[in-house]
């Protein structure tokens, strides 16, 4: 099995495609919302293609899948197990959005990515209205403090769809002490047609004050946060086409100090 791939990924569904020099192109594929291997492959269910591009349907938002594919030679010879995993996007909310962190449904649609030791977290630690907020936590959101020797780069985000050119309104409260131009808060409007990766650990080429191509700022002040131990209301008015965009927040620090509290949301 070669360049085996995943495209057209939705909150339902997926095309996955791979090539090889298989004579007989007979191929066997297993798709899990769980990780499998050795004995756990052997039982799973599999299904036999003639085809090199199988799609998906009827998945579940915002869940993991783990795909392993091999070629049949024969009946006694097949090859090792090729696998990828993805992530199938989420159900996009609906503009005007105003949220608080407070709804546990909603809670779960949003992405949240953890670091090796610091990790974007929903709790009771960190907030400006309510009981709930959004906050960098190294303690899975006990607490909203972060390891300052271990490097991050990390993104929290939730799925839009505006419906109509127009200026928007955007304004969240926010608070982030960190560390001069080393710890940092920045938040973007992305459009999901950049298909950017939003994964830890990319930086996406974001520092203190540059942003990617076709990322929309959404600091009224622009550049980095933080810096502050109280917490700060942002408002600012950006215009927005048609479509799904991921409201995003991105926390980076370096390894080297830096003050608590980090980003809060």
């Amino acid at each position: 099995i070669a360049n085996l791939s995943v495209t057209d990924i939705t909150n339902e569904s997926a095309t996955i495609s791979w090539g090889d020099r298989n004579s007989t192109g007979t191929w066997e594929i297993i798709v899990s919302d769980q990780n499998l291997s050795g004995p756990e492959l052997d039982g799973a269910t599999v299904q036999t293609l003639t085809d090199s591009t199988y799609s998906l349907s009827s998945l579940t938002p915002t869940t993991i899948y783990y795909v392993y594919v091999r070629s049949v030679c024969s009946a006694e010879e097949k090859s090792g197990w090729k696998s990828l995993t993805f992530r199938t996007t989420q159900v996009p909310a609906q503009i005007p959005y105003s949220y608080g962190f407070e709804d546990e449904s909603e809670n779960a649609i949003w992405t949240l990515n953890v670091g090796a030791s610091n990790g974007w977290s929903v709790g009771e630690a960190a907030y400006n209205d309510g009981s709930r907020g959004l906050y960098v936590s190294n303690d899975n959101g006990a607490s909203n403090s972060y390891d300052t020797g271990s490097e991050t780069s990390i993104y929290a985000y939730r799925t839009l769809n505006v419906p109509e050119l127009c200026y928007y309104s955007v304004s969240f409260d926010w608070m982030a002490k960190g560390e001069s131009d080393y710890d940092y808060l920045r938040v973007f409007m992305v459009p999901t047609s950049l298909n950017a990766d939003l994964s830890s650990g990319v930086q996406n080429e974001i520092n203190v004050s540059s942003t990617p191509a076709n990322w929309i700022e959404l600091y009224s002040n622009g550049g980095k946060m933080n810096g502050s131990d109280s917490w700060q209301t942002n408002t600012i008015e950006v215009a927005l086409e048609q479509g799904l965009y991921n409201l995003v927040f991105y926390w980076r620090n370096d390894n080297a100090g830096g003050e608590i509290p980090p980003a809060a949301i």
